[in-house]
């Protein structure tokens, strides 16, 4: 499964949060989402297998570093409001 983000964080006064990183985090490492994609998860689906589940944030609510996270620059000037971005799922089947 590839993410990718097709439209930055951006409020209703369409203020950008300049260099703002959507992180997704597997157990082991880090993967920043970009507008070039990057691969957040390589799993063969089993054949007896009816459905794949996949869950974002596997921290069941606690701190660990599993899932997504938005890391914003410290001394980035940050407009109030709501923001919001669009990210591109795609499925990929190859050999």
């Amino acid at each position: 499964m590839n993410a990718t983000i097709t439209s930055l964080f951006t409020n209703d006064q369409n203020h950008q949060l300049k260099n703002a990183k959507l992180i997704y985090n597997d157990g082991s490492s880090d993967k920043q989402i970009t507008n070039t994609g990057v691969e957040i998860l390589n799993s063969t689906l089993v054949a007896e297998a009816n459905e794949l589940l996949f869950q974002l944030d596997k921290s069941g609510g606690s701190k660990a570093a599993s899932g997504l996270k938005l890391q914003i620059p410290k001394n980035s000037t940050v407009e109030k409001g709501q923001y919001s971005a669009v990210v591109t799922w795609e499925l990929v089947s190859g050999p």
